[in-house]
């Protein structure tokens, strides 16, 4: 029976591997014929010379390399298109190269109808003016700064409502002792737990097994830099509601949600007016 079983598992194997290959490479090979229109989707097409496809044509790879007759239009979308000397193609060629790669075609590849990168006439285009354009990109910079401002809004209460001791412990212990909070905010224990953590650098080359560790720490770092970060908009986000006379005494989720926002608000509107 286990014999059987592992004969099964590995016939299944071989069985994915080959479905599997099948969107690798696509090769028409000489002499092959594919009637109507047909969608090539794979990481490399190669029509071979003396292959036909009788329809139109399209091909969404990495790397294409047509030398077979086409009797309608081929739309080509790839990093690099060859067209060899033995590729006829009857009507259009559309194609549009990404990823910066190359077009080539050889002298004897004919083309009944018209030749249009697509690419370069639409696509392209279309991004090249809205990035140009100034006030787009301010437009959407300025979104952008909203967003990251309510995003920290509600980051920040959610840490003032899961996290209130600790901020309370961070917020006193900067009032008292400003040099030693950042020992109380790497303190996720208590009082008497580890007042450092040493994180080693990120060009060190480490261990595969220490992987977790480095990235738990910096897990943890992250998580204590927020929370610091959360304690100095709670007193913020009162002082703000209190001179502008909306909250006298305001409850520290409105404050801290209030300094959030506004304190990212400002740095990133800083960062825009600078680009």
């Amino acid at each position: 029976m286990k014999a059987r079983r592992w004969l099964g598992l590995v016939a299944l194997g071989f069985v994915l591997a080959a479905c599997g290959s099948i969107g690798e490479r696509y090769t028409l090979e000489e002499g092959a014929h594919l009637d109507g229109n047909q969608h090539l989707i794979a990481g490399e097409v190669d029509l071979e010379a003396g292959s036909r496809v009788a329809g139109n044509l399209n091909i969404t790879a990495q790397e294409a390399t047509v030398a077979a007759a086409i009797d309608g239009d081929l739309t080509i979308v790839s990093t690099q298109i060859t067209l060899e000397d033995e590729a006829t193609i009857q009507g259009d060629l559309i194609f549009c190269v990404v990823g910066g790669g190359d077009f080539e075609q050889a002298r004897g590849a004919q083309v009944v109808g018209s030749v249009r990168n697509s690419c370069a006439e639409d696509a392209e285009a279309q991004v090249l003016a809205l990035d140009d354009t100034g006030w787009a990109r301010r437009v959407l910079g300025v979104f952008g700064v909203i967003f990251a401002s309510l995003a920290a809004g509600m980051v920040a209460a959610l840490g003032a409502l899961f996290f209130p001791h600790r901020l309370r412990v961070v917020q006193v212990t900067a009032h008292e002792h400003a040099l030693k909070a950042l020992g109380w905010a790497f303190d996720p224990v208590g009082r008497r737990g580890a007042q450092r953590v040493t994180m080693p650098s990120p060009g060190v080359v480490v261990p595969l097994l220490l992987a977790p560790v480095i990235l738990l720490s910096w897990g943890l770092v992250a998580l204590l830099a927020t929370l610091g970060a959360i304690a100095l908009a709670q007193p913020f986000g009162g002082w703000l509601l209190g001179r502008l006379r909306l909250y006298q005494d305001a409850a520290p989720v409105i404050a801290t949600v209030t300094g959030a926002t506004c304190l990212t608000f400002v740095v990133l509107s800083f960062s825009l007016v600078q680009a």
